[in-house]
């Protein structure tokens, strides 16, 4: 199955299995993928999934595209209108929200260790 996967920090906090070929996002209460942040438009982005993508053909891809939002969407550090989105490819839609299209969240964690506790002085 298709999921898009939101991660903070590189930590994934939500996965929105993709059952259809338009997943909206957008702090819209309408949008497929929901965002309660000022800096992320009523209607921020859109990605269309091709029916190879959601079929499960790693080759496949989704049509990422920029509604008109205040902040923007960025691939690679660059802004985008539109970018053809492969799978574990990750987007922004604020400083610090990323989204990517994954067959399961596991491919997408990329957490950082968890540094060691600091011994108590004695």
């Amino acid at each position: 199955m298709l999921y898009l996967i939101q991660l903070i920090e590189g930590r994934v906090v939500h996965a929105t299995p993709a059952h259809t070929t338009r997943l909206d996002i957008g702090r819209d209460p309408n949008n497929d993928v929901l965002f309660d942040l000022q800096e992320v438009s009523r209607h921020h982005a859109r990605l269309v999934i091709s029916e190879a993508l959601l079929a499960g053909d790693p080759e496949g891809l989704a049509d990422l595209t920029d509604l008109g939002s205040s902040y923007g969407v960025w691939v690679d550090a660059q802004q985008v209108h539109y970018h053809p989105l492969r799978v574990g490819e990750r987007f922004r839609v604020t400083e610090d929200r990323e989204l990517a299209l994954s067959f399961s969240a596991e491919e997408l964690l990329v957490i950082p260790p968890e540094p060691e506790p600091e011994p108590e002085p004695e």
